[in-house]
């Protein structure tokens, strides 16, 4: 999480989740649903359009305060 204040007071900036075979715990149902179609696309060896073809940042659906999360392929190994 990059920025924001979550309103179910779950997750603060500076949280950050590896995603492997199964749903990161401690991750709200909203921010994995905001986060979980591009982390398929990455999965599936996809690309990102711009400067950073591996780095993606999302809204959770809470538009009134809600946080940024930043989605960022780590190459394997490390």
């Amino acid at each position: 999480m990059i920025e924001g204040k979550c309103q179910g007071g779950h997750h603060v900036v500076g949280d950050s989740w590896v995603v492997e075979s199964v749903t990161p715990k401690g991750i709200c149902i909203y921010a994995w649903n905001s986060l979980s179609t591009y982390l398929l696309h990455l999965d599936m060896k996809g690309e990102f359009w711009g400067d950073e073809p591996y780095k993606f940042k999302v809204h959770c659906p809470d538009l009134k305060d809600g946080i940024l999360l930043e989605i960022e392929k780590v190459p394997e190994g490390h």
